[in-house]
């Protein structure tokens, strides 16, 4: 009997973990989202983070120059990110969220644009941190 009971309070444990860790990837992939510009949005990737950004050629290696592909947008007059439908998924110190955003991207001059993107992170706990590992960002396609 208490081999059943410990047994079962072990389970609720992992559960409640697990469940914390999705909290956790969640959190993160909203501070992403809060802090879309160059400084605030390299600062939520790891060192070595690996990026294939929603307008670029090749794949950004490293927190610097994940820097860089953000600063491109300084000359933007605004610019906002909204997460839309997604899900993330935890495993212990690493969780994978993927789903769907709209940039809104403002230009010195002219009207507003909203771009429908799709996305999958990885998203690995270091030293009590949630940082994104591994970020993967294309426009959808459209509709046929």
């Amino acid at each position: 009997m208490h081999v059943l009971v410990f047994a079962l309070v072990a389970v609720l444990f992992i559960a409640e973990q697990a469940h914390g860790t999705e909290k956790d990837a969640e959190a993160a992939l909203k501070a992403w989202a809060e802090a879309y510009d160059a400084q605030k949005s390299a600062a939520v990737y790891a060192q070595d983070a690996r990026l294939w950004g929603t307008v670029s050629q090749k794949q950004t290696v490293g927190r610097d120059a994940i820097r860089g592909y953000f600063d491109a947008g300084k000359t933007l007059k605004a610019r906002h990110v909204e997460i839309g439908d997604h899900a993330c998924r935890a495993f212990e110190t690493v969780a994978v969220c993927s789903g769907h955003y709209t940039f809104q991207r403002t230009p010195q001059e002219g009207a507003p644009q909203n771009d429908p993107a799709r996305f999958s992170m990885t998203i690995v706990k270091r030293e009590g941190r949630w940082e994104i590992a591994d970020h993967h960002s294309s426009l959808l396609p459209a509709q046929r």
